[in-house]
């Protein structure tokens, strides 16, 4: 799988996926970048509370 972001502002996500993938694989793939994203929602919202510490919040 390839991941890319794109668009004026980095707004989207284009995922790239061999047409010959494995199902395995390719949930494995989608399962990381759910987790990833996930991540970043945390880290966005306790920065929109106020919250400054610099420890990442896990998903």
């Amino acid at each position: 799988m390839i991941i890319e972001t794109c668009g004026n502002e980095g707004q989207v996500v284009k995922v790239f996926a061999a047409l010959n993938i494995d199902m395995n694989a390719l949930k494995r793939g989608l399962g990381i970048l759910e987790k990833a994203l996930k991540t970043i929602e945390a880290e966005c919202a306790r920065r929109a509370s106020g919250n400054t510490s610099n420890t990442l919040v896990k998903a």
